[in-house]
């Protein structure tokens, strides 16, 4: 099984950037402040180019096979499945992760942090590792 990105969350960003232009538009026709509406054609002109990039990235981020779990943007090394102890889902400030129970022994090469500290000492007092 292959988890990819949201396109749901790329049309959104599409969607606000040519709301941005617009308004950046009307704020530069109307005459108003030149430094407001172009700094509002900017901001659109990234959150353009940042949509239309994420709609065009079709690459896995998570790949589930009989043997592990592969998460490619940051680990990139298979996880196997008996260090696996619990996956779950978990919506934090508008977001959906993936998270990871492993047993606190198994340690992969590269583990960032995603500033979920409260949690990791939580995990930890009870031997697990959390990985999102």
């Amino acid at each position: 099984m292959i988890v990819r990105t949201s396109r749901k969350k790329a049309v959104r960003v599409v969607a606000a950037g040519f709301a941005a232009a617009l308004a950046g538009a009307y704020v530069l026709y109307a005459g108003h402040d030149a430094v407001v509406g172009v700094c509002l054609v900017l901001a659109a002109l990234f959150a353009l180019l940042y949509g239309f990039g994420s709609l065009a990235d079709r690459r896995p981020r998570l790949v589930l096979t009989e043997r592990d779990i592969t998460e490619l943007d940051t680990i990139r090394e298979p996880i196997e499945w008996e260090a696996v102890r619990h996956v779950d889902d978990v919506y934090y400030r508008g977001q959906f992760w993936v998270r990871l129970l492993l047993d606190r022994a198994y340690k992969p090469q590269r583990i960032r942090s995603a500033g979920f500290r409260r949690f990791d000492r939580i995990y930890a007092s009870e031997g697990l590792r959390a990985v999102y």
